[in-house]
Order: structure tokens, then C-alpha cells, then sequence
């Protein structure tokens, strides 16, 4: 009796063995996610509310964005792709969690075990406030912080707005109904790929993805009061221009690396 059951024992362990050597095994790869931007080396940064200005014509003065500062809580990215019009029931991986307020460069996430394949969209969560970190175009040793407000119109609402879904169509957000619809075209995720043997980057840049900084742009700031302060909801940011190939607030590049030989 005692053989016939050390018997039956070995049969299933063979085939527990056997089993699991025919399964395949996931197979992963890193992610490096960074924000980055062109410009000068940072300048002490001032509040704009203890900052004042006398060279104003008509209400308006002429400025360089130079930095964002702001808060992602959360940046997700998935194989699969976001669509027009259709529901949220992709698979989400999490790669970066956050909530403290940063400069749009201090932004970066490292995943070494991402499962791998072509990921296609990328979710991130922001809160609502941030602040444009911009020099007047006339003396650019004065930095300024210009807060402004991201999904809603309530510059004391300091929480998080509804999610930005980047993917191949451009920049979408969620309505009503559960579905997917475009709020900008422009705002492009290209892809890329999770292999074993490489690293994959993705810079989050500041400006699109073309050479051009964006410190290359201007826009008017126009104190709708004339108190030469800036007010949250009140004033406002106007006639941004910027040159070819700079169009969108920012975009995605994609680069790989072999991962170093131990």
C-alpha cells in the first residue's frame, strides 16, 4: 500500500514539473519616465504676489514661459489604445505616484519590471492648480510664479481634475457617459516597447517634441486690474505666440538603451 502511494506521489509531482516547465514566464523590462525642458539655468524664483512692475503699456506685458510648476498624482501607461468614443476598459499599469507641488523637470519615475509589449497611452492625474514660471521679455532676471487654475475655473479648488488620457489620436479626458473624447490632437503619444534586453525612456517634454525650447514663445499678461500683480481668475494669460513646430504645451520622445551587462 505504502509503494502504491509513494508511487502515485511521484506521478503527480512529474506532472506538476512538467506543467510548470510548459508555462511561460512573463517576461519584463525597465522604463525610465522624465520630464525635461530647454532653457537657461534656473534663476531664484520670486512670488508673484510681492512682485511689481512699472513697464506695462496698455494693461498687458510681454512674457517667457520659462518652467511649469505643478502636481501629477499619478502617471499610468497601458498597451492598449484610446479611442474616440469609446470606454474606459484598458489595462493600466502605475509607474509614478506623487503630491507635492514640483517644477515640470523635477518629474521622474523608473519601473524595472514593466510587463513587456508596444504601450500605446499614457493616463496622468493632476491637481488643479499650478503656476506658470515665466521672465517679462524685458528684463528676464525677473522670474515670476503665475498661478493659474487647469480644469475648472475655481482658483481656490486645490484638488485633482479628471484624468488626461495621451495616445496615438492625441490628449483625451472622459465625459458623462464613460467614453472617451479629444480635447487636443496635438498632444500625441507615438508608443513605445518593453523589451528584456533594452531600457526603455520616455521624455516627457516640455514644448512638443520638436529642437525649439520654449522659452522661444511669448504670451501677454494682462492685468485686468492695473494693479501690476497677478490675480488668480482674474487676469489672464493672452496672444501666445510661438514659432513653427512649437504648438502644443508639451509631447513625448522615445528612446532605448541596451541594459548593461553584468
Amino acid at each position: 500500500m505504502k509503494t502504491t502511494i509513494y508511487f502515485y506521489s511521484c506521478i503527480f509531482m512529474i506532472i506538476l514539473l512538467v506543467s510548470s516547465c510548459g508555462k511561460d514566464e512573463i517576461k519584463t523590462g525597465k522604463l525610465i519616465f522624465t520630464a525635461v525642458k530647454t532653457m537657461p539655468a534656473k534663476k531664484s524664483i520670486q512670488n508673484i504676489n510681492e512682485t511689481t512692475t512699472n513697464n506695462f503699456k496698455d494693461g498687458t506685458i510681454t512674457m517667457h514661459t520659462i518652467n511649469l510648476k505643478l502636481t501629477v498624482t499619478e502617471i499610468w501607461v497601458s498597451q492598449g489604445e484610446v479611442t474616440e468614443g469609446s470606454p474606459n476598459n484598458l489595462i493600466w499599469h502605475l509607474i509614478g505616484q506623487n503630491n507635492d507641488l514640483k517644477y515640470f523637470d523635477e518629474y521622474a519615475f523608473t519601473v524595472d519590471a514593466l510587463p513587456a509589449g508596444v504601450y500605446k497611452s499614457i493616463k496622468m492625474v493632476f491637481k488643479n492648480i499650478w503656476y506658470r514660471v515665466a521672465v517679462l521679455q524685458s528684463d528676464t532676471s525677473e522670474v515670476m510664479e503665475l498661478r493659474e487654475n487647469m480644469g475648472t475655473s475655481d482658483c481656490s479648488y486645490e484638488g485633482t481634475i479628471p484624468a488626461s488620457f495621451f495616445s496615438t489620436g492625441g490628449n483625451y479626458k472622459i465625459n458623462e457617459n464613460g467614453k472617451f473624447y479629444l480635447t487636443s490632437s496635438g498632444e500625441k503619444v507615438g508608443g513605445f516597447e518593453i523589451q528584456e534586453n533594452k531600457i526603455a525612456k520616455v521624455y516627457w517634454k516640455l514644448g512638443g517634441t520638436s529642437n525649439i525650447p520654449i522659452t522661444a514663445c511669448t504670451f501677454d499678461w494682462v492685468d485686468v486690474n492695473n494693479n501690476g500683480v497677478w490675480d488668480c481668475g482674474t487676469d489672464r494669460t493672452d496672444n501666445f505666440n510661438c514659432p513653427p513646430g512649437v504648438d502644443v504645451m508639451w509631447g513625448f520622445i522615445v528612446k532605448y538603451e541596451d541594459i548593461p551587462k553584468q
